[in-house]
């Protein structure tokens, strides 16, 4: 007995999750062939089932809202306690270098004579040039190489 409980339980739980997940409107003949049973009533007559107009969309004269946050292109060397991520990159000659700061103080950064400062959870961008071997030094301590090929 406490079997056949559960099962009609289980049956039970099953078709309710099913009508839940059709809108909660129950088949009037389900073993008909539901829409077009829907459509025929017990007496014979037809009844057009109500669909509401498709709602239009609002026409807006502003561009999307851009997230605060930007994918930052790669190639970059992260510095995390003045500790770079990686610490030897090559590029060709005027291509781009992003430098990322993830601490919250602001890093000073050298590329050979070049002195940058870099804000805190900020980034910087770097070209590649001239060709050759440059060093990329954090605070007064060398983190990583630079090199520059034509």
């Amino acid at each position: 007995m406490k079997y056949f409980v559960i099962a009609l339980m289980v049956v039970l739980a099953g078709w309710g999750g099913w009508l839940l997940g059709r809108g909660g409107a129950a088949d009037p003949l389900p073993a008909l062939g539901g829409d077009q049973a829907a459509q025929e009533n017990l007496n014979g007559a037809t009844v057009t089932p109500e669909v509401p107009p498709p709602s239009p969309k609002p026409v807006t004269s502003k561009a999307p809202a851009t997230s605060k946050q930007t994918e930052i292109p790669a190639p970059r060397i992260r510095l995390a306690q003045c500790v770079a991520t990686p610490n030897a990159v090559t590029l060709k000659e005027s291509s781009t270098l992003i430098v990322e700061n993830l601490d919250y103080t602001t890093r000073k950064l050298n590329v050979d004579t070049q002195v940058l400062n870099i804000p805190p959870q900020s980034y910087v961008t770097i070209f590649a040039s001239p060709v050759g071997i440059h060093s990329i030094v954090c605070d007064g301590a060398g983190v990583a190489t630079l090199t520059v090929t034509p």
